[in-house]
């Protein structure tokens, strides 16, 4: 269960990462424009 909580843990902090990925390449996209 250690692990499993570790990973529910960190998974928003992931989540939040892409997100913000995909925000930097969508306004990279916007300046190819």
């Amino acid at each position: 269960p250690g692990a499993d909580a570790g990973q529910m843990q960190a998974h928003p902090i992931r989540r939040q990462a892409i997100r913000r990925r995909g925000l930097a390449e969508a306004r990279s996209a916007e300046a190819v424009l």
